[in-house]
């Protein structure tokens, strides 16, 4: 059940999981060295319940191809993650001259909602951004653990482990209510800023709400486009 950041950085998911396919595929690996030819042709005999070279080489052709899948789909999200940094820098160069601020971590972020929010507002929506990320990541680590002692009552009959099971699920039903909520502010604040960003920069309204669901590429756009920053930010909260 995790719930990935805003600012992108779900890529640990995606290396964890690489991870597990390499050690799958190791012990996989070892094992089929230890069959022998002459091991595979008792596979008809009752009780005999080893695996032959061809079922081995299917789980193996599996893993392979999921572990291709999952390595593309990863050099692709870095790839879109560098580009995203480069266009912020490039739009906090525009309105500032300072580009440098946009590959410090969560300073980049500060000041992109200085530039598309007034003081105050950036100031909430910053601490905002801040406290749903630190919440989004008890609720990853809890989710784990609440799924590890899930993975160890499940196979047990008594009545303790029965009790202990439903306290888990309805731990699990909270912790679910809870990542929608954060999910649903996080995508507000996304939402807010992208809209504020692209005003702040005399885009177009059509503009800003396309920046909202498409925000790579309008965010390319204003920053190698023309746009040029005008400072009319969105005032939520009055200075």
């Amino acid at each position: 059940m995790p719930v990935p950041f805003l600012s992108g950085n779900g890529y640990n998911y995606g290396l964890i999981r690489m991870l597990k396919i390499w050690l799958v595929y190791n012990i996989i690996k070892q094992v089929w060295g230890q069959q022998t030819v002459e091991g595979c042709k008792d596979t008809s005999v009752k009780g005999d319940y080893r695996m032959s070279n061809a079922g081995y080489a299917a789980i193996l052709g599996f893993l392979a191809i999921y572990l291709g899948v999952v390595i593309v789909a990863g050099v692709i999200g870095l790839l879109i993650a560098i580009f995203k940094l480069v266009c912020n820098c490039l739009i906090i160069n525009k309105a500032e001259g300072n580009w440098w601020k946009g590959i410090i971590p969560f300073y980049n972020r500060y000041t992109l909602f200085t530039l598309a929010f007034n003081q105050k507002t950036a100031v909430m929506m910053f601490i905002a951004f801040i406290i749903l990320n630190v919440i989004t990541f008890f609720l990853n680590g809890f989710s784990n653990v609440i799924e590890g002692f899930n993975n160890s009552y499940s196979g047990s009959s008594s009545s303790s482990s029965g009790a202990i099971l439903g306290v888990l699920a309805g731990a699990s039903l909270i912790m679910v209510l809870i990542s929608g909520i954060v999910t649903l502010l996080q995508l507000a604040i996304r939402c807010f800023y992208h809209f504020g960003i692209g005003k702040s920069f005399g885009m177009p309204t059509w503009f800003n709400v396309l920046s909202i669901f498409f925000p790579t590429i309008t965010s390319a756009v204003l920053a190698f486009g023309s746009a040029e920053y005008e400072g009319d930010t969105v005032d939520i909260i009055p200075d």
